[in-house]
């Protein structure tokens, strides 16, 4: 069985709906609707979804929960699950998740966003330090949790290009590897990729090399398994899918040919049920990967015509134009496979050659299976 296609992307189209149609509205799911579906704003485009609600709706939709959004925000530019009342405190990461929400949407121009507002929550964010030891409750946090809000946000200045090298340095000479999530070293990669210099680059080497350690990897796809402790759901919102994405996005920034990033591609997508991943957080922080993903590696649109051998004889085509999610697949019968070869038959004919090649541009994707 031989299935090709021109694109890692398969259909994204239920990813979105869900995040479209979520029925709660506190700021962390605001934040993620927002930050989802404007990530990937463009392959969207690309690829004509039929099955989303006209731009014009989907716009009106964002911007209504963008103008909620500007109703929670405190004074210090911090943000709460549902409120900004005096009694309250706004919390660590979901202001950093809503400072990032702000950050893509400001750079789609899709829709209005308040200037104060991000000022505001970037500004808490340069302090988030001490944003947390105001907390009366951040002292039964654990060090790796605190860590990876602070990378979190230095994660998120980058985005918002600001030059964050050297607060990721020293955040690093105060952690070292063994308190910092594998999502905190995804978010510092990015943060370290700001500014080019012998440190920096030693010190991506040095990330990169460990997080080769931690990798479970198949012939098809490839996941990490991380975990925070106690604090990983309370406080971070955590889940593997999530620390995926996560160190995906990072490696297509410093490594964006290994094959690594194919391979947790298709690992991440092997984990949807029912068209979408389990919770916002995991939807938005995948189709932030993904749109990255199809920037890099898809980024020539599709024109080519995949054509497949047995030895000599002709198994089929399968062409390509435009953008599609389309998967086709040729299957080949065993008694053809142990037959005789037409082009050896005389000679050993136990071993075949299956060719595959590709004529045109574009990406050909294929899987090989019995």
């Amino acid at each position: 069985s031989i299935s090709t296609s021109s694109t890692a992307l398969a259909s994204l189209t239920d990813a979105i709906i869900s995040l479209y149609t979520y029925p709660y509205e506190c700021t962390e799911q605001l934040s993620s609707r927002l930050l989802g579906i404007q990530s990937l704003w463009d392959v969207l485009q690309a690829f004509h979804c039929k099955d989303l609600p006209d731009i014009s709706i989907m716009t009106t939709k964002l911007q209504t929960d963008m103008n909620t959004l500007k109703g929670r925000q405190f004074s210090n530019g911090g943000f709460g699950y549902w409120t900004n009342r005096n009694d309250a405190y706004a919390d660590p990461f979901v202001s950093v998740n809503t400072a990032h929400c702000l950050v893509v949407v400001i750079k789609k121009q899709i829709c209005n966003v308040d200037m104060y507002m991000l000022d505001n929550v970037l500004n808490y964010l340069t302090n988030i330090e001490s944003e947390i030891d105001k907390l009366p409750y951040s002292k039964h946090w654990c060090e790796t949790t605190r860590f990876s809000l602070i990378s979190y946000a230095l994660y998120v200045r980058a985005k918002h290009l600001q030059i964050v090298a050297n607060e990721a340095l020293e955040l690093f000479v105060r952690s070292g590897l063994n308190k910092l999530s594998l999502e905190a070293l995804g978010w510092l990669l990015i943060s370290l990729s700001t500014e080019k210099n012998d440190k920096t680059d030693q010190l991506i080497e040095t990330i990169y090399k460990h997080l080769k350690g931690k990798v479970n990897e198949t012939s098809e796809t490839a996941n990490f398994i991380t975990s925070y402790g106690d604090d990983d759901q309370s406080v971070m919102l955590h889940s593997d899918q999530r620390t995926d994405a996560i160190l995906l996005e990072a490696l297509l920034y410093i490594d964006p040919d290994s094959t690594l990033c194919t391979k947790l591609c298709k690992g991440l997508q092997a984990h949807k049920v029912k068209g979408a991943w389990k919770s916002t957080q995991e939807n938005c922080f995948v189709l932030i990967a993904l749109e990255k993903y199809f920037l890099i590696k898809e980024k020539d649109t599709p024109d080519f015509i995949a054509n497949i051998w047995l030895d000599n004889d002709y198994c089929g085509q399968h062409q390509y134009k435009d953008r599609t999610t389309d998967t086709h697949t040729v299957n080949i019968p065993m008694k053809v496979v142990l037959s005789s070869s037409s082009s050896n038959a005389e000679i050993d004919d136990q071993n075949k050659n299956l060719v595959m090649q590709k004529d045109g541009s574009g990406r050909l994707y294929y899987r090989i299976a019995l």
